[in-house]
């Protein structure tokens, strides 16, 4: 997320706590409320990202 910030890209980091890293890609995890949660704050800010037009910009 540091060479993010320092390109200049807009960046937020979320915490989840009790899980490991990539979780949302491991399918034993994958049914977690965690990786449920991860994925519909993913939509969400993708959705609103691309019907304002900032994923184009």
């Amino acid at each position: 997320m540091t060479r993010t910030l320092a390109a200049g890209v807009p960046t937020t980091g979320v915490r989840y706590n009790g899980t490991l890293q990539h979780f949302m890609m491991l399918n034993p995890v994958r049914s977690t409320a965690a990786a449920g949660a991860a994925v519909a704050q993913a939509i969400e800010v993708l959705e609103a990202a691309l019907t304002s037009g900032k994923a184009n910009s």
